[in-house]
This record gives C-alpha cells, structure tokens and sequence, in this order.
C-alpha cells in the first residue's frame, strides 16, 4: 500500500527519456556535463585561461620579483651604513682562534659628495656563545677615509664561541650593530 493515495486510486508513475531535460538547459550548461566542452588541464593554462586568472597570475610574479628584489638589496644582520660609509662584518674560525674582519668602504652618495673628511670610528667586538653571552669583547678605534676601503681585523681565542657581535660608533655619537656567525674553515 502507498501512503498519499485511497484505496482503489492508481498511483501516478512517471515516464521520462534519460537526458530529456537537457533540452531546456543553457547549451554552455549541457556541453559541459555532457564532455563536450572540457575545461582546459595543465597549471600554466589554467594559470592564463580568463582574464582574472592572469591578473592575479602576473601580480603574483610581480610581488615574488618585489621580494626578491628587496632580499638582495637589503643585505643582512652583517652589513650596515653608518655616516655614508657601508660596514661589512666577517668572521672564521681557523685553529683555535677566531679571526674578525670588518670591511668599511665609502657609499656612492659620499663618494658623489665628495665629503674626505677624516671621521673617528670606533669598533668593539663581542664574542657570543650558543645562548647569545658575552665571551669576551674588544675595541678597536679607526680614521676613515684613508683609502678606497679599509680593514678592521681583531682575533679572539675560540672559547665556544658561536657568532660575533660589533657595534661601531663615529664621533657623533650614531652608531649599528652588526653581526655574523663564525664560519668554519
């Protein structure tokens, strides 16, 4: 017995062709359900196939490029610019000892202006362990510009010594932190 109908009263069956509702669909719907018209495979193409997906393709090149591009010219923890003149910090280990190397080189804008006067610098060097302690620290004063580029070096005994640390001030009183790890060698 099916419930919704008296007793004696034929149930309503339905008769349809498979797919007949297909005549009364948009044809882009049915082409698609049907394989006629498949969406295209690989990611490059799905990458350009509309409008918006190479919009949104090309700004993303252009923010991974802007990255990049900032990455390189922003240097690391080891360089830095202190009164037009760019700080370069290096550091290796080689026998027991540490060896320091801090590389001053005049900017472009300071060798554009000119400027030769002698400034007063000072370096002192930090010796850090694996937990960032001081180990030992040193100091070292320096006249630039006297060349082109100049070498600061300063040597420390390898007492678990992990990264050195060099704050450089001038005689203004400015001053940045540079630091590195120690290289093997």
């Amino acid at each position: 017995m099916i419930e919704g109908y008296a007793e004696g009263e034929d149930p309503i069956v339905f008769h349809y062709k498979r797919g007949s509702f297909r005549e009364y669909e948009d044809s882009k719907y049915s082409d698609l359900a049907t394989g006629k018209n498949q969406p295209k495979k690989g990611l490059f193409r799905v990458l350009v196939s509309t409008k918006g997906n190479r919009t949104m393709f090309f700004v993303m090149l252009a923010c991974v490029a802007l990255v990049f591009t900032i990455g390189m010219l922003q240097g690391g923890e080891n360089e830095g610019v202190l009164d037009e003149v760019h700080c370069s910090l290096s550091a290796f280990s080689f026998e027991e000892t540490i060896y320091v190397s801090l590389k001053v080189k005049p900017s472009k804008n300071r060798k554009k202006t000119g400027s030769q006067e002698k400034n007063q610098f000072v370096a002192t060097f930090y010796a850090l362990s694996a937990e960032e302690n001081g180990v030992s620290s040193g100091n070292t004063d320096f006249l630039f510009p006297e060349t082109e580029e100049e070498t600061v070096h300063f040597r420390f005994t390898d007492y678990d010594i992990s990264s050195i640390k060099c704050v450089i001030s001038d005689s203004f009183k400015n001053q940045i932190e540079l630091k590195c790890p120690i290289e093997q060698k």
